[in-house]
């Protein structure tokens, strides 16, 4: 699985889904939004499931 900056996520514990702001290596910065409020964080690759998207995630 190669996850690409624009791609969508999730944790694979589950909680909201994410768009994929950067990648370094394995080091995926995120960002989401919770009532309006956007939140930001970097997760480790092995956490994140990639959402699959109309337009086809890669």
């Amino acid at each position: 699985m190669t996850i690409e900056v624009g791609d969508v996520v999730i944790l694979k514990s589950g909680g909201e889904t994410m768009t994929v702001q950067e990648v370094d290596g394995t080091d995926i910065s995120c960002v989401w939004m919770i009532k309006g409020e956007v939140k930001a964080a970097t997760f480790d690759s092995r956490l994140l499931k990639l959402i699959p998207t109309a337009g086809g995630a890669s």
